[in-house]
């Protein structure tokens, strides 16, 4: 399993925004865990916030 950095999952999930795709296709194409990738947004705010 892949660990992602914060500074990772930011530049995905701005990545993601700026291609267009559902989540769960831009996590098929990019080898991500959907699972994992959809609680992505909550952590960076959480970690950003506290």
């Amino acid at each position: 399993m892949i660990k992602f950095t914060l500074q990772e999952k930011i530049a995905h999930l701005e990545a993601r925004a700026a291609s267009g795709l559902k989540m769960a296709d831009y996590a098929a194409l990019h080898n991500i865990n959907f699972n994992s990738f959809r609680c992505w947004p909550f952590e960076v705010k959480k970690s950003t916030i506290g």
